[in-house]
């Protein structure tokens, strides 16, 4: 195996996102950059500097058809879809992972093989309040999995390298599936096409992320790495919301990487 440097970690990654925006458009699956990826394509032309996530956002309808056609086939014979609807792993959510790879992190081990996030965008109730309560609920939730799988001996300072011992155990044992089943049924409340309001409620960041479903779903082409892929028509709304302003760059000590070891059979 060889390890990769910075520069090929993100070529492999994104050659990841290009096969998978090529299979969306062949089986006319709707997908969105979000997160950090929709602001790197916005503010950078491609990743964040100091990152090498790819995040993209795919209305339930969609996502469900996704994971059908990909029981059948595979987008490319070197990648693997995993998520609790995958039947492999227990986020809620989807990761397409390119399997000659493998990732070593000192925290967690969580991300075996290089991977794009792919996160299922679901309806909201039509008050805007509502809306906000399932998205607070929503968001915390997700710390479940950053605990659940988590190096033991290994944290930032020694009270979290110790107190988080019994959480992960306890986690692993009796609560890790069953967090995964609420929020799976929490996010597939609302049909996502009958919904004024929607949001990546998986996965959620809280109620910045809620948006219309008429501002949000017309799709619009941005550049990502000299590729164009696409993007929601309100992207600048979406990143002002997310990021306010979302141009200026943060201070450096919030510049964070994963630090990652990738190796890759060739």
């Amino acid at each position: 195996m060889r390890q990769l440097d910075s520069d090929e970690i993100k070529k492999y990654t994104f050659n990841i996102l290009c096969d998978f925006a090529e299979f969306c458009d062949k089986n006319g699956i709707r997908y969105y950059l979000s997160g950090g990826t929709m602001l790197g394509a916005i503010r950078h032309k491609g990743f964040i500097p100091w990152d090498d996530d790819i995040d993209v956002l795919v209305p339930r309808p969609d996502f469900d058809r996704m994971h059908t056609i990909l029981k059948e086939t595979c987008v490319k014979p070197y990648y693997k879809l995993e998520g609790y609807n995958a039947g492999v792993g227990y986020y809620p959510f989807a990761k397409l992972v390119d399997v000659r790879t493998k990732v070593i992190n000192e925290y967690s081990t969580v991300d075996n093989n290089l991977w794009i996030d792919i996160f299922p965008m679901d309806g909201l109730p039509d008050d805007i309040e509502s809306c906000d309560e399932i998205l607070s609920f929503a968001s915390p939730l997700k710390i479940n999995y950053n605990r659940a799988f988590a190096k033991v001996g290994k944290g930032k300072n020694i009270i979290r390298t110790i107190g988080k011992i019994p959480i992960k155990i306890y986690l692993n044992l009796f609560g890790l599936k069953k967090v995964t089943k609420k929020i799976d049924t929490l996010a597939r409340k609302y049909p996502f096409e009958e919904s004024e309001y929607v949001a990546g409620i998986a996965w959620s960041v809280g109620p910045r992320e809620r948006m219309r479903r008429e501002d949000y779903v017309p799709v619009v082409d941005v550049e990502f790495n000299g590729k164009m892929f696409h993007a929601p028509a309100c992207w600048d709304t979406y990143l002002k919301q997310m990021f306010g302003d979302y141009m200026k760059l943060p201070p450096e000590d919030q510049r964070i990487n994963h630090s990652n070891i990738v190796y890759i059979t060739e």
